[in-house]
């Protein structure tokens, strides 16, 4: 089943947080291009899903490491702000593909 059709109908009875992949830090620098200077963007596909576009703030890096690291708990904390805002007590993160374990 792929991947839009699992988070719609779990979002049926949970709410759901989507993280789409980050841009690289790069793209934000480039006068003209999609992501320059783009802000952090939510949309709402469906009932109880939410969709995060991490913009400048919490770009996409590959080296070193530890920067990498910061980015991605940035990001995550910012994704789990928003159940929490809505009341969840218990946040779980489920990794669609062991690559983005960092």
């Amino acid at each position: 089943m792929p991947r839009h059709q699992v988070l719609r109908r779990l979002a049926r009875d949970f709410p759901v947080v989507w993280i789409e992949p980050a841009h690289n830090w790069r793209d934000h620098l480039v006068p003209g291009g999609r992501s320059f200077l783009a802000a952090d963007r939510w949309h709402s596909p469906a009932p109880g899903l939410d969709v995060l576009t991490p913009g400048s703030r919490h770009p996409g890096f590959h080296r070193p490491r530890w920067l990498r690291l910061a980015a991605l708990r940035s990001r995550l904390a910012v994704a789990r702000r928003r159940p929490l805002q809505r009341g969840v007590r218990r946040v779980v993160l489920y990794l669609w593909r062991d690559e983005f374990s960092a």
